[in-house]
């Protein structure tokens, strides 16, 4: 009988230190998150601010839709035909307010191009973006080249 509610007091003292260090690893793992989430909000807002204050690079988002969690898409307005590295930058901007769709889709309009009509370029989350000039055929820009 002794050993019995020995080996009782024993094991209950097991399953205190378990839970004690499990509690403590999800502490860790979150805080650990926490830091992760505020440098990349911080990664975030100066690239955008390094974006929006350049000339070359000034856009707005004219449409936002989302159907959580599966899609996000925006559609943006660009005032100037830019490089696909200044869009790709753009695009990782706009994708970080995408509230962790699965699929973020961004379309890039010139002046005077009909949203929903074909933009200038894409940007799908996960791939490059694809500058399709002949868009212009069928949905043209009124900037002049």
């Amino acid at each position: 009988m002794r050993d019995e509610q020995i080996f009782k007091v024993r094991r209950r003292n097991a399953l205190k230190w378990i839970f004690c260090i499990a509690l403590v690893l999800w502490g860790v793992s979150y805080i650990q998150n926490e830091i992760s989430d505020s440098a990349k909000e911080s990664d975030s807002s100066s690239i955008e601010n390094s974006i929006k204050s350049s000339p070359l690079a000034e856009y707005s988002i004219i449409n936002k839709e989302f159907s959580l969690p599966y899609k996000a898409s925006f559609d943006v307005r660009i005032f100037k035909k830019l490089q696909e590295s200044q869009l790709k930058r753009i695009s990782r901007v706009i994708q970080r307010q995408s509230q962790n769709a699965t699929k973020v889709f961004v379309v890039f309009y010139l002046p005077g191009m009909e949203v929903d009509a074909g933009g200038w370029a894409t940007a799908h989350k996960g791939e490059d973006v694809r500058i399709m000039e002949f868009m212009l055929d069928t949905n043209p820009t009124t900037l002049e080249n």
